[in-house]
């Protein structure tokens, strides 16, 4: 199972989950860059708002997750392993995948290869 909030993407083995207590057995964190934070403050946003809160999370096999954040108003995506949540590739635009803004929803699938 994979989760998130501001800035972070957890996993939790289902199969070992305790009746009493939920613990994430990886952690990824994922901020905004500085200048990124500081762009969307000039743009108006609070600094509550200029974050990256992840958005997108689409499997796309076996072995990688497709991760899109908010980015402070400018989203991102990535692709990262799903056994580690280690980042594999480059970072891409989020524009048309992923909301600017974290109150938006979504909904997000790969379709075909």
């Amino acid at each position: 199972l994979l989760f998130a909030n501001r800035d972070q993407v957890y996993t939790v083995n289902l199969n070992e989950v305790p009746k009493s207590e939920v613990t994430p057995s990886k952690k990824l964190t994922w901020r905004s860059r500085q200048q990124d934070r500081e762009n969307c403050a000039m743009k108006g946003k609070h600094k509550d708002e200029c974050h990256n809160f992840i958005k997108v999370f689409v499997p796309r096999n076996d072995e990688m997750v497709f991760v899109c954040g908010t980015n402070a108003f400018n989203p991102m995506c990535r692709y990262y392993r799903l056994n580690t949540l280690e980042y594999d590739g480059e970072e891409i635009s989020g524009l048309a995948r992923c909301p600017f803004d974290a109150r938006q929803t979504n909904v997000a699938l790969f379709a075909g290869k």
